[in-house]
């Protein structure tokens, strides 16, 4: 290769790498418009937010009918980290979802770097971008839940397989997993998953590794895996936490291991403590892992892209895609046979179904007959573009102002910019195009989350309401919800400046609840017999809620009452 194509071929790389970074940066700087949502993101929010505020580390714990009850569901790494979020950002959107943009992040490189490894810089950089720009990924892979930290640790240990398998050439000889530092990293990141969300962060793995060796006939290569070193590993960082977490709080290792890992499967109600799941027909997890990848999924409609794949999987990279696609099955195979479920469960897939799509998307773009993909993708993909980018101006302009409409028009000039830069060092329109529309894929998802944030508000959080009632400019001490009070409204009445305490009203208590303001949604106050709120008048609408302020002896009594809201626990002294 000459010094002029090494020059111009290092610029392309550069280019293309930036352009992975901006689409990070994008989703970093829309990372704390919306609102926290219930119940899921709320819940995981107040868990960390209590973890930070009483210094109990030990047991995650969340509200469950008005009281503050420890939370078995789940091992505690997910709450450690928003703790230490708010320690660093303070309480805020923001911080609560920083850990799983973080997470989120350290996955595309992941990628990034396995698809470099085997398939060079323009798959690695499409497999990225393709990640990036999956709508699920975006919206639940940076969402303040527990899945993302288990995709990211799935993802590290596929990711040092990938290297203990696929990063020494044939020629340096057969490769010796007991001696390999990636084998030790391998166990360090099971026993770390298994602190996110218990088994499933080892049956996925698994599952994936054991699907490859069966199609591979590797299967005797495994058994040189240092597994003797791997359960010290895995007793060194996993058995503590629950041991100790049995202790404070007896029945523990029975309810998480049978209830929540074995009964989801062989029951349809497994005896969760803490809210019941969606239910969905038996597969519907497939469903969830094809559509989860849009717009990239739009793939499989190209013949050419199908036509590659045959001709990837019986070629010399036939091991590595094998490996990608046993790595983005292997949660869907799982959950199955389980029928309450959550489109975030098939997150620990989607970096393998891009490692999978960026290379054969690469293969596609350099072969000879391409129009087709041209015509559905590339096409689809600029309409799709064209249109969101007028929706989103139009409601920043309306909604948000012209400087967030300002800086957006500087991002897409920016892409433009890398467009044309693309197109100058590589003379190919084709790929310089699919590569800006990923990313503009990114961009779009950010105004929108921008724009569908006072939405969200009204709808699926608390947030707009609390801040009305701290707003009113009527000393407000304690806030009742009727029925039951969502998660996201004691992390949003909490703020250090904030004296307003949140409690459950049932619509039997509505005489004799001592509250400054109920707030309720229209099917709860369905349910109110009587004269129930005759001691309360309406004073507001905000989205979904009614807003009440109270009158009588009842909220005279309020002034000498001390606020029922649930205290934060003492740190254990376990």
């Amino acid at each position: 290769m000459s010094t002029l194509e090494t020059s111009s071929s290092r610029r392309k790389s550069i280019v293309l790498l930036a352009m992975v970074v901006l689409g990070l940066l994008i989703r970093l700087l829309s990372l704390g418009d919306a609102a926290l949502t219930d119940p899921s993101e709320g819940r995981y929010a107040v868990m960390g937010q209590n973890m930070y505020l009483s210094g109990d580390w030990l047991t995650p714990r969340v509200y469950q009918d008005g009281e503050l009850v420890p939370f078995l569901g789940k091992p505690p790494l997910h709450a450690w980290a928003t703790a230490t979020s708010y320690a660093l950002f303070g309480i805020n959107e923001f911080a609560a979802r920083f850990p799983s943009f973080l997470a989120s992040a350290l996955v595309v490189f992941a990628v990034f770097l396995l698809a470099l490894q085997s398939f060079g810089m323009e798959a690695a950089a499409l497999s990225a971008l393709l990640l990036l720009s999956s709508w699920l990924f975006f919206f639940l892979g940076n969402s303040c839940l527990t899945d993302p930290l288990l995709m990211l640790f799935v993802s590290l240990s596929m990711f040092s397989m990938g290297k203990l398998l696929f990063g020494k050439k044939p020629a340096e000889g057969p490769i010796d997993f007991r001696n390999s530092p990636w084998a030790v990293l391998f166990f360090v990141f099971l026993s770390c998953g298994m602190m996110v969300k218990g088994p499933i962060a080892i049956a996925i793995p698994g599952v994936a590794l054991g699907l490859w060796a069966l199609l591979t006939k590797r299967i005797k290569q495994f058994f040189t895996l240092p597994f003797l070193k791997g359960a010290g590993i895995f007793f060194l960082i996993v058995a503590p936490w629950y041991i100790l977490a049995e202790r404070a709080n007896p029945g523990f290792l029975w309810y998480f291991f049978v209830n929540e890992n074995l009964l989801r499967f062989l029951v349809k109600n497994y005896g969760d403590r803490y809210g019941s799941g969606h239910v969905y027909v038996y597969g519907t997890i497939w469903f969830f892992l094809i559509s989860g990848f849009l717009p990239g999924a739009f793939l499989v409609l190209s013949k050419a892209f199908r036509q590659e794949t045959k001709k990837m999987f019986s070629g010399d990279k036939r091991e590595e895609f094998l490996f990608a696609l046993c790595w983005t099955v292997a949660p869907a195979i799982i959950f199955t046979f389980s029928r309450q479920i959550s489109p975030s469960y098939v997150l620990p897939g989607l970096p393998g179904l891009a490692l999978l799509c960026g290379p054969l998307l690469q293969r596609t773009l350099s072969a000879e007959k391409r129009e087709e993909l041209s015509v559905r993708l590339l096409l689809g993909l600029k309409v799709i573009y064209t249109v969101l980018c007028l929706l989103v101006i139009a409601g920043i302009i309306f909604s948000a102002g012209l400087k967030t409409a300002f800086a957006s028009l500087i991002l897409i000039g920016l892409l433009s910019l890398a467009s044309f830069w693309l197109k100058t060092q590589t003379g190919d329109r084709e790929f310089a195009s699919v590569c800006i529309s990923l990313l503009a894929m990114v961009l779009l998802f950010s105004g929108v989350t921008m724009n569908i944030s006072p939405l969200i508000e009204g709808r699926s959080s608390s947030r707009s309401v609390v801040e009305y009632v701290e707003h009113t400019g009527t000393p407000v001490s304690t806030l009742g919800f009727l029925g039951a009070a969502p998660h996201s409204a004691y992390f949003y009445s909490r703020e250090p400046e904030d004296n307003l305490s949140v409690v459950r009203v049932q619509a039997s208590e509505l005489a004799q609840a001592k509250v400054s303001m109920l707030v309720a949604r229209a099917k709860d106050l369905a349910e109110v017999q009587g004269d129930g709120l005759a001691r309360f008048h309406e004073v507001a609408k905000v989205g979904k809620w009614v807003v009440f302020s109270s009158s009588g002896p009842a909220s005279e009594a309020q002034q000498s009452t001390p606020p029922q809201n649930p205290e934060i626990p003492e740190p254990s002294q376990n």
